[in-house]
């Protein structure tokens, strides 16, 4: 006798058609996601494999040449794509056949999955947007991963880091990941090597490289001196950088050099990132703390890579508007939630800012005595730069007997004489073509009245 409950053989067989039909058109759905992820991924890194059109790169592939940033961003989405319709066919699948609890499960879940994505998209259509995770700018995408340092640039890389000109900032990393032309460790019979230490503002950000600090200062020193030997300045600056890393970065390639001046470049930015662990909501980095001792004691490496976890919400931080609408929020019953939408949040040593970076300062300026070079720090006075914290730096520095120039003085003098100068870029606050040459007009006078650039006498004199 039939059951009054068992589904009847017409009823079994819309079903096996649905089953059919919706299997077709998302694995057709699917195969055009990773067809297309495969394309742009092949675009942006060279050639492409079916592994890292369906998952992307690991962080150990990031060394591969990334030649557009536009088909990278087409391939995270499309890859995106492919794993959102897979887990609505797995739903769909799920509410049409098996026990009734789990379809009714299964059904509740599509209903939200497809909600979800019904509300995303009106808000993207109606142009609702939330403080979301920028996605690479134009200088980022010469970098990569680096297990000493976070990030480093990518050797032998080109491209251009422009904001708003007029240069276009092109740029060109040599082998040794610096910007600029090819260099040799072993520096040349009769050449003055002049090393700049720094984040943004030394490696140049905005501006093509003849405008840059290093280049001007080398016209200006070689101009100053045609008798003397031929100087040459070596642009050690990176994006992003604080102190630690710059240490670190001296370190491991600026003592090699084998310079006869160090300058290092401090940003008032660099005091509170000299103490944390992860920085940009992106990336981690290390970090040093002080013993009982007052020595430096390097923290956070070798440095992690991004998990695949961490992965995804970064690319949803970039290009979800709904997930940063929620992640956005404030609010303490919510901070577990809110946290965990975050890709991390930064650590800090727990350290004074001013002290570490007065122990940052004083093991770059001995490195470089050992080295058997000179040693002088600037700031970078932009506009709007917290000077109160190197107004307390520089007491300790000259404490140290370390040489140091204050550039605030000049550079405010500048900006109100003569306004209409390219001295930033308007809403960025890096220095544009005239600051560049400004600072080094400054610091190559500087150099010359109080003989920096005179041979060493004693070497464990600064």
């Amino acid at each position: 006798m039939t059951s009054r409950h068992a589904p009847s053989p017409s009823s079994r067989g819309g079903r096996k058609s649905y089953l059919l039909g919706f299997s077709l058109v998302s694995a057709a759905i699917v195969s055009a996601c990773l067809m297309q992820s495969y394309r742009m991924e092949t675009a942006a890194h060279g050639q492409a494999s079916f592994r890292t059109a369906l998952i992307g790169r690991d962080a150990g592939e990031e060394a591969q040449p990334e030649l557009d940033d536009a088909a990278e961003r087409s391939a995270e989405i499309a890859r995106f794509g492919a794993a959102a319709w897979s887990l609505v066919y797995l739903l769909g699948i799920g509410a049409a056949v098996g026990p009734r609890a789990s379809r009714l499960l299964s059904g509740n879940l599509l209903v939200l999955v497809l909600l979800l994505m019904g509300i995303e998209a009106s808000l993207k259509i109606f142009g609702f947007h939330f403080p979301s995770l920028v996605r690479h700018t134009s200088d980022r995408n010469f970098w990569v991963y680096d297990r000493t340092k976070g990030w480093y640039h990518r050797p032998d890389a080109t491209g251009s880091g422009a904001l708003s000109g007029p240069d276009h900032a092109s740029v060109r990393i040599n082998s040794l990941g610096l910007r600029g032309g090819e260099i040799s460790l072993h520096k040349p019979e009769g050449t003055k090597r002049v090393i700049v230490i720094g984040d943004s503002y030394a490696f140049g950000l905005g501006v093509d490289e003849e405008h840059t600090f290093v280049r001007q200062l080398e016209t200006f020193l070689n101009a100053r001196f045609p008798e003397d030997s031929q100087y040459q300045v070596i642009n050690m600056g990176v994006t992003g950088y604080a102190t630690d890393q710059e240490y670190i970065l001296f370190q491991e390639i600026g003592m090699r050099l084998a310079p006869n001046l160090v300058i290092l470049i401090v940003c008032d930015n660099d005091f509170l990132a000299n103490t944390e662990d992860f920085a940009y909501k992106r990336y981690y980095k290390p970090f040093f703390e002080l013993d009982v001792e007052g020595d430096l004691v390097l923290r956070g490496s070798p440095v992690p890579r991004l998990s695949k976890a961490q992965r995804i919400k970064l690319f949803m931080g970039q290009e979800s508007t709904l997930w940063n609408f929620v992640r956005s929020r404030r609010s303490d019953f919510l901070a577990p939630i809110l946290g965990f939408l975050e890709v991390d949040t930064p650590r800090t040593s727990g350290m004074s800012e001013v002290q570490i970076t007065t122990q940052l300062v004083a093991q770059i300026a001995d490195r470089a005595g050992a080295a058997g070079a000179r040693f002088l720090t600037i700031n970078t006075a932009h506009r709007g730069e917290r000077t109160p914290l190197f107004h307390e730096l520089r007491p300790q520095l000259e404490h140290l007997g370390i040489n140091q120039l204050g550039l605030e003085v000049f550079l405010e003098r500048a900006r109100s004489d003569a306004p209409n100068m390219l001295w930033d870029f308007g809403e960025d606050k890096h220095w544009n073509r005239d600051a560049h040459r400004l600072a080094a007009e400054i610091v190559s006078g500087h150099l010359f009245r109080h003989g920096l650039l005179l041979p060493r006498i004693d070497a464990s004199s600064r």
